[in-house]
């Protein structure tokens, strides 16, 4: 059984709140939740590149890939993957993100079609969530879409 899936059959993932969107990361690609470190890139780019422990990083501005500009709110943190290519990506987030367990069951694949032709193409699942606040769809990221 994987790291981030408990006994009772159960996901845990980093939740990434950006805008009115709520994006999940599964903790098995997880490396790690670091202050945002300099970053390189040309422009107004989508793209860009860090050092993190002796490595490089593609970073991944999620907000400007989804939306088409970059965010207007300070980066202060990025949260560091891994691919099943053993790339590193760094997602870039204003806040801190929360930890969620999602049971097994509720997560919904997306349509291949939707993959293929939507900007949230990246996300391979969703899944709603009732908080005592209010409901939420959470987007499970697949890593290795990240900027496909």
């Amino acid at each position: 059984m994987k790291a981030s899936q408990t006994r009772s059959k159960t996901l845990r993932v980093l939740v990434i709140p950006l805008q009115n969107l709520h994006l999940a990361l599964s903790l098995d690609g997880i490396q790690k939740v670091v202050r945002t470190p300099q970053v390189f890139k040309s422009g107004e780019k989508v793209l860009g590149v860090a050092h993190f422990e002796d490595q490089e990083v593609i970073i991944v501005d999620l907000h400007q890939q989804i939306f088409g500009v970059p965010n207007p709110q300070p980066e202060i943190y990025v949260v560091v993957v891994r691919a099943t290519n053993q790339q590193l990506y760094g997602i870039p987030t204003p806040t801190l993100p929360g930890l969620q367990e999602l049971p097994l069951e509720s997560l919904n694949p997306l349509p291949p079609d939707y993959r293929a032709r939507d900007t949230l193409g990246i996300a391979s699942h969703t899944v709603s969530t009732q908080s005592a606040q209010e409901a939420q769809t959470l987007f499970l990221l697949d890593p290795d879409r990240l900027f496909v």
